[in-house]
């Protein structure tokens, strides 16, 4: 399981696991993110999810990735209803050849019919090894 930290907001989701497959995660893999996570209230299907992805201790510039996904297209159940769902992210790092090093991963939910309502927003990290 990743190391992650919720940012809170009112009426917000709530992040209880996140998951990296594989586990150990090496220069030859690009790693698939499942985030386990409870809702009071239901998430649009016009939602976005965007994760940006930075290798610790390099320019941001350099070595970041930003990618968006459309709700539906990560989870089974699209809108989500009140309670608990998962979020499945295939290969989030497409940008570089993964780096070994600690990645720390920024994870927002924003529903694009009023930008200002944000139903997630959190970080995680993770560790890349050497092959």
């Amino acid at each position: 399981m990743a190391e992650f930290q919720n940012v809170p907001i009112t009426n917000g989701v709530n992040v209880s696991k996140v998951e990296l497959f594989p586990f150990n995660a090496t220069v030859n893999d690009n790693p698939v993110f499942r985030i386990t996570a409870v809702t009071p209230k239901s998430i649009a299907s016009a939602t976005t999810v965007s994760a940006s992805m930075v290798l610790e201790g390099e320019s941001e510039l350099l070595q970041s990735s930003r990618r968006g996904y459309e709700l539906c297209d990560c989870t089974n159940h699209c809108p989500v209803a009140p309670g608990g769902f998962e979020l499945v992210f295939p290969h989030p790092y497409w940008r570089y050849k993964i780096k070994p090093g600690r990645y720390r991963v920024h994870v927002r939910m924003i529903n694009q019919k009023n930008v200002f309502q944000e139903s997630m927003n959190f970080f995680f990290w993770f560790s890349v090894n050497e092959a």
